[in-house]
Order: structure tokens, then sequence, then C-alpha cells
């Protein structure tokens, strides 16, 4: 038998509008209200098998299957329309006013009824929801459950990376972590690239997939949801591939272990490293390919003493030509010129 809902005039008793569901099932739900603040109550009805009617005597029936048992319509946002409340298994949904899912939560365990009370007495609903059980307790989220704004991004271009900054002022909001986000587009910034579970981090490292303009961003974000960072909303820097230096600012690795971080052999090779290697092509791929395996021979060489001490007598030579070619490149090219015209001249001089 069908399921007719009907809706007479209160002076007369005559039909006024009638609106006729599928079969007729046991453990009908309802709920009347005004849902899309068009001052007319909609009736909502869910049946046995959680298939939801929406019914609007005026215009039309709007049928969703299997969405659920329907408890209560309230306003929790105080925005246009209200949001319906029902179950699913073992699933808490809020619908908006068209019977499209806005979010849900799973308790896991199977529903038997919910109502809705300001339990607090604060202004703000609760849902209660019971099982066989267990009664739980769901509030909707307000502006002081969530977390504080990240602010005062900073990025800096590291060894390959980028270091990413930023500041955090603790507030009534409880804090689980930051997430980092990553994006060629600050309008599209998809899902985050890093998720820190810290709440007392203040620092991360992301490695770009490519070199590039990229934008980064920071939100903190809670139980309750997330907040993105403000001042600036995000940050734009260049990634590059960089050269590494050793841990204290050293230059070269192996100089480093037979001299000292701070000697100034070391600074000689560095600074050539920097003003002459870096100029051009080839020697930027021979600084990449050092710094690839110099790292391991100076753990290799570390503690041995002989080896350190031949590695010495190698570099003075490759350090006095550094410093000369850094220093007086004018006056080192003069001087092979000389050389060179001498060599030239004696050679001719001889086939005569």
């Amino acid at each position: 038998v069908p399921l007719t809902i009907y809706r007479f005039d209160p002076k007369n008793g005559n039909v006024l509008a009638q609106s006729s569901l599928t079969v007729y099932t046991q453990e009908v739900k309802y709920a009347l209200s005004d849902i899309d603040n068009d001052n007319v109550k909609e009736l909502l009805i869910s049946d046995l098998y959680e298939n939801l009617y929406l019914i609007d005597m005026n215009q039309f029936t709007l049928e969703k299957q299997g969405i659920g048992k329907v408890w209560a319509c309230v306003d929790f946002d105080g925005k246009a329309g209200k949001e319906i409340i029902v179950s699913y298994g073992t699933y808490v949904k809020i619908l908006n006013n068209t019977l499209n899912e806005i979010m849900s939560y799973n308790l896991q365990d199977n529903i038997k009824k919910i109502i809705v009370s300001d339990i607090n007495n604060d202004g703000i609903i609760e849902i209660i929801a019971t099982s066989a059980s267990k009664t739980y307790i769901l509030r909707p989220t307000t502006t002081l459950d969530l977390p504080n704004v990240p602010t005062n991004l900073r990025c800096e271009l590291g060894i390959n990376n980028i270091n990413i900054y930023w500041n955090y002022v603790p507030t009534t909001g409880t804090l689980r972590g930051f997430k980092i986000y990553r994006s060629l587009d600050p309008s599209n910034w998809g899902s985050h690239v890093k998720i820190i579970y810290d709440p007392n981090a203040r620092t991360a490292v992301d490695t770009p997939p490519s070199v590039g303009m990229w934008y980064y961003k920071v939100s903190a974000f809670n139980d309750y949801g997330e907040v993105d960072c403000t001042n600036p909303p995000s940050y734009l820097i260049e990634y590059r591939e960089t050269i590494p230096v050793e841990e204290g600012g050293g230059g070269c690795f192996i100089a480093s272990v037979c001299f000292g971080e701070n000697s100034w052999q070391v600074k000689i090779l560095k600074e050539f490293r920097d003003r002459v290697l870096m100029k051009f092509e080839l020697g930027r791929k021979f600084v990449k390919f050092y710094y690839k395996y110099s790292p391991y021979v100076k753990e290799y060489i570390k503690d041995k003493i002989v080896i350190k001490t031949l590695l010495k007598a190698i570099l003075y030579p490759l350090i006095f030509v550094s410093y000369f070619i850094v220093h007086h490149g004018i006056l080192l090219i003069l001087i092979c010129l000389v050389f060179l015209s001498y060599f030239l001249q004696k050679r001719i001089l001889a086939k005569l």
C-alpha cells in the first residue's frame, strides 16, 4: 500500500494537497521544519530501508535512496536554510536542505536513536546519539575550537631543498600539528605535501619535484579542522640546485679534515670555488661531482695521519695556484704568456 501524505485545510478539513511515496514500510520517522526558510514547512520522512523523502506540499517530492533515518532539523551555522540530521548504520550525517551530505562522523557503533539539545546552555546545539550500550555527544565546531592562525610565514633556499619557517601563538583551541602545502598556483593548492604531528614545530623542510618558482603555505590543524596561515597567506620562492657546505661553514671537505675548517687554506679553496669554478659549466659539474664523493673520502682519512700528510703535500700547490688565480689572475696570465713566448722563441731559434 503506498504511503500517501495529505495536507488539510485547518478550517474545513478539505484536502489541499497530497503526495504518494513508494510502498509503505514500518518504522517511519519524520521531522517537520521550514528547512529552506521560505515560510512553508517541509516534511521529511524516512522508512525502515533508510530511504529519505522531502515533501514540499506546494511543489514537489524529492527522494534520496538509502541516505539514512531522519531525526531532526536544526540551524547549526546561522546561515540560510537548516541542516538535517540523519543516521546511517554507524554514521551520524548532516545534510543540507537539498539532502546533500555536508559532513559525517563514524561512531563505529550502530545508532539506535538521536536527539538534539543545547545541553550546556551556551547557545550551541549538541547531537546526542545512543547505541545499544553507549551514549555519544557530538558538538558542532565553533571558531573557539579551531587552532590559532600561523603567521609570519617565510621560506629560504637550502641545500637542494626549501626551509620553511612560521610563528604560532597557542589559543583556546587545541593543536595537533601543521600541514605544509606546495603549489605552482596559489589559487589551487591540492593536498598537503607534508604533515607534522608536533604542536611545537615551527620549521619544515621540503624538496620540490623540479626547479622553478613555488608557492608555500602552512595550516594549523586539530580534530575540528584546520586554519591557513596569514600575514602572508603564502610565500613565493625560487627553487634551484645549490652547492652544499660543511657544518660550521667550511668550504672543502678534504681540505677541512687536513688543515681545519677555519684554516686559511680552506678559505682560499672556497674562494676559488665560488669565484672561479662556479662561473662556468664545467667547473659547476666538477664541484657537484666533488661534493657527491668527497664526504666519503673525508670520513675514511679523518683518523689516518700518514694519508693526511700526503694529501697536504698534494694540496699545497693547488692552494697556491688557486690563490694566484683568484687574487692575481691578470699577473698569472702575463707570466704564462711570457713563458709561452720564451718557449716559442727558443723553438724558432733552434730551427734556424
